[in-house]
């Protein structure tokens, strides 16, 4: 450490500003002109049906066509606010562990976290996952959920769904 601080002190830098002296005598280069600008084509967006190129996919509401859905047909309910894991995919989400509360409140709740560590905490009933999932059990080791996943015919199914305790 004292060799590099000794070096650093040197003052012997001769050599440098001959250098310096000889760069400074050089006769400036020609600059080169500035390119010229090609005119931009005007393009007016008419959305024919098509989403918005100014939000975000994930802003974009979802277009509901209920003409020629069967009768027994089962849709989600869309007008309802979401919750704030209903904006994460399940596979996004970890379970952490679980927090039975001392007194006053009854159930357990879940401690959820998403990738960026954020903790959520969450009862039976509350909502989780981009498929209308609705937490309907929490237990030691995992959160059961109950989905509404669409099929062919445009119409939803109920699935059953988890996320397990993180090691």
């Amino acid at each position: 450490m004292v060799g590099f601080l000794a070096g650093c002190a040197s003052h012997d830098l001769d050599d440098l500003n001959a250098f310096m002296t000889e760069v400074r005598k050089r006769p400036p280069g020609p600059i080169e002109p500035i390119p010229e600008m090609k005119p931009v084509e005007s393009f007016v967006f008419i959305p024919g049906g098509r989403r918005d190129p100014f939000k975000a996919a994930a802003e974009e509401e979802e277009v509901v066509v209920d003409a020629g859905l069967p009768e027994n047909c089962r849709l989600p309910d869309r007008n309802r606010p979401k919750e704030d894991l209903e904006h994460f995919p399940l596979d996004a989400l970890r379970m952490v562990g679980v927090y039975q509360p001392l007194e006053g409140e009854i159930g357990v709740w879940g401690l959820v976290t998403n990738n960026d560590g954020t903790l959520y905490r969450i009862k039976a009933g509350n909502r989780m996952g981009k498929n209308y999932g609705e937490v309907v059990g929490i237990l030691e080791d995992k959160i059961e959920l109950r989905e509404m996943v669409a099929n062919a015919k445009g119409c939803y199914e109920e699935k059953e769904a988890s996320i397990r305790l993180s090691q």
